[in-house]
């Protein structure tokens, strides 16, 4: 009779459940499954959980854990080309330059007037009082204020251009024109500084594209001519409340409500009506305690 388990008539196993190597593996696996990272971005998120972890990783015949390199490539370069922000068009087609073209006609005409994307932070000037500049602006994320600073440090806030909108297209068309005025990043943007594209739009002006560039190009400039016009009347009245009073009437019927928050805070509306901050701050504070308005930071209420 044969003792067959004595005799080593049975392959022994080259691992066991308890072996280091098994033990370290099933440890680092787990490590990786337990793993969840999320990429948020405005109108899309990415998740990087087990579900997708398991498809990255293998054992090879010695119980060592691999992640696939390849794998991992191709998911980042799948979700850099959906959310790239110059290299695509998408983030552009809600603004008012581009309205009506499609994705196509935003990327050949970024491409033709040779967009550039920067970044600036708080209180860095785009453009400076008494340079020439053949380029505008497209705030993209942030907001940029428009300003007069003379040689004595005084300011005056003529307008602010908030996420979406273009400034410097007026100085950019014309050129050789001195600007009057300085571009201040009003916080941390994004901002795509584009040829404004005089020759362009001639050469290029029979193409159906170029004619909704220039009709939006068109419509921007009169909409800026009315928000300055708006400002000569809100700095028209002489007395501090008269100014307020114009600022705030316009605003509510411009968001058509009585209760909504101002794109200034009490520095930046002081200089936007051209008055002094403290004075301003009092005035406030008076009409408040009559019952004019309740008025908390930036958010107002004009009580009726």
């Amino acid at each position: 009779e044969v003792d067959v388990a004595a005799s080593d008539a049975y392959a022994q196993p080259r691992y066991y459940e308890t072996s280091d190597d098994i033990v370290k593996s099933n440890k680092k696996l787990n490590k990786y499954m337990k793993t969840k990272i999320v990429y948020d971005f405005d109108d899309r998120k990415y998740v990087v959980d087990a579900d997708l972890l398991h498809t990255w990783l293998s054992l090879d015949k010695d119980y060592r854990v691999h992640l696939d390199e390849d794998k991992v490539k191709e998911f980042v370069t799948k979700m850099a080309e959906e959310t790239d922000t110059l290299g695509g068009t998408r983030e552009f087609t809600s603004i008012s330059l581009f309205k009506g073209m499609s994705e196509t006609e935003i990327g050949r005409l970024l491409e033709l007037l040779q967009a550039e994307e920067y970044r600036f932070l708080k209180g860095n000037r785009i453009f400076s009082a008494g340079e020439r500049t053949s380029r505008m602006g497209v705030v993209l994320e942030g907001s940029v204020t428009i300003e007069s600073n003379d040689i004595w440090g005084n300011r005056t806030i003529l307008n602010l251009i908030e996420s979406g909108t273009v400034f410097a297209e007026t100085y950019a068309l014309l050129e050789n024109e001195p600007m009057l005025v300085d571009a201040v990043a009003n916080e941390d943007s994004r901002i795509v500084l584009l040829d404004a594209g005089r020759k362009k739009m001639i050469r290029y002006g029979t193409e159906a594209w170029m004619m909704k560039y220039i009709t939006n190009f068109l419509s921007i400039a009169v909409r800026k001519n009315l928000n300055l016009s708006g400002r000569s009347f809100h700095t028209a009245p002489k007395t501090i409340r008269g100014r307020v009073m114009s600022y705030l009437n316009a605003v509510a019927l411009q968001k058509q409500t009585n209760a909504f928050e101002i794109p200034f805070d009490r520095q930046q509306l002081a200089d936007y009506l051209n008055l002094d901050r403290s004075a301003l701050s009092k005035e406030l504070g008076k009409m408040q305690r009559e019952g004019l308005i309740t008025v908390k930071k930036n958010r107002f209420t004009i009580v009726t």
